[in-house]
């Protein structure tokens, strides 16, 4: 039988975080956010489609769909919360600013202060 220790993962370092790509930051932001409050299990059964509806949350093009909420909120391939999918348009928006400021939002996150 394995230690707890070793079934826990661990804490990625900075590099790993640094490598980590825009597009899995949000994604993974998008995907948080839409099971809050839903069965994860819908959300894990759309979610291939909703990457497909959100151009792989390429950050970029993301961010350029604040005038088409309504038209990413009627899509059938995701789940339609017109409040969800404004968020995750304004969290490819952050992302897309901390990028800027930072030289990628995984260097932002892997320059996290360590200590408490």
């Amino acid at each position: 039988m394995e230690a707890l220790e070793e079934l826990v993962s661990k804490p990625l370092t900075p590099t790993e975080l640094s490598a980590i790509l825009a597009e899995r930051w949000l994604a993974a932001m998008a995907k948080y956010l839409f099971q809050a409050g839903f069965n994860w299990k819908v959300v894990e059964a759309k979610w291939a489609d909703m990457e497909k509806a959100f151009d792989s949350f390429d950050p970029v093009r993301v961010a350029a769909c604040h005038n088409d909420i309504d038209r990413l909120s009627s899509d059938k391939r995701i789940i339609r919360n017109g409040a969800k999918v404004a968020a995750v348009i304004d969290n490819a928006q952050f992302i897309l600013g901390l990028s800027s400021e930072h030289g990628g939002v995984g260097g932002f996150f892997g320059s996290w202060p360590n200590e408490r």
